[in-house]
C-alpha cells in the first residue's frame, strides 16, 4: 500500500478514501499477509477503531514519552491525553487479537526521551498495550540519544519489563554504539 502524506496549511488530512483503500488491500492481498498501519493516534475515533478492528488491521501508535509536556514537545500538534485515551480504547477493542496482531506502540529513542524508556513501557502496559517496539534516532545527530551505558541499561530494563509482563518486544535496537544486544543484555 502506498503511503500518503497530505497537508492543508500545515494540518494533516485523512485520505478521503482511506477505508476503501484498506478494504481493497484486504480483498486482494495474499491470505498469508496482513495489513499494518502506523499512526500518531490522534484520529482513532470509536468509529475508526471499529473499522480497523473489523478489517483486522494491525495498528501501531507512535508514542515517544510518558510525560505529557515532553510527548507534546516531541510530537508537535499531538494531544497526549487524547492519544492515551484513544490507545486505551483501541487496545480494549482488540482484546481478543493474537499478541502479534494486537495494537502496539513504537518509541523513537532520542536525546529528549532516552532516560524514560522503562516509564513509557510501564504506561503503555497500563493502557492495555501488549506490543512495544523501539528504535534509535540516528539523524539528524542533534536529536540522537547518547550511545552510552545509561541507554544500554534503559534498553535492558525495558526489554526485561516487556518480557516479564507478557508483552511482545516487537522491535528493539540491536546495536548501541559499540555495544550489541545479545541474549539478555548489552555486551561489547
Amino acid at each position: 500500500m502506498k503511503s500518503y502524506s497530505l497537508f492543508n496549511r500545515g494540518e494533516p488530512l485523512l485520505v478521503s478514501d482511506f477505508r476503501a483503500r484498506v478494504e481493497y488491500v484486504n480483498a486482494v492481498k495474499r491470505a498469508d499477509c496482513h495489513v499494518d498501519i502506523s499512526t500518531n493516534g490522534m484520529l482513532l475515533t470509536d468509529d475508526m477503531i471499529a473499522f480497523l478492528c473489523g478489517q483486522t488491521v494491525t495498528v501501531t501508535v507512535s508514542f515517544d514519552s510518558a510525560d505529557k509536556a515532553r510527548f507534546e514537545s516531541i510530537r508537535r500538534g499531538a494531544d497526549f491525553t487524547r492519544i492515551c485515551r484513544n490507545l486505551q480504547r483501541l487496545c480494549a477493542a482488540y482484546k481478543e487479537a493474537a499478541l502479534p496482531d494486537s495494537p502496539g506502540i513504537y518509541t523513537s529513542i532520542q536525546k529528549e526521551n532516552q532516560g524514560e524508556l522503562p516509564e513509557i513501557a510501564w504506561l503503555a502496559h497500563g493502557l492495555g498495550v501488549r506490543r512495544m517496539g523501539f528504535g534509535l534516532i540516528t539523524a539528524p545527530t542533534a536529536f540522537a540519544p547518547a550511545m552510552d551505558a545509561h541507554l544500554c541499561h534503559a534498553i535492558e530494563e525495558t526489554s526485561a519489563y516487556i518480557h516479564v509482563h507478557g508483552m511482545l518486544n516487537d522491535i528493539y535496537p540491536t546495536r548501541v554504539g559499540d555495544m550489541l544486544f545479545w541474549g539478555d543484555g548489552m555486551c561489547p
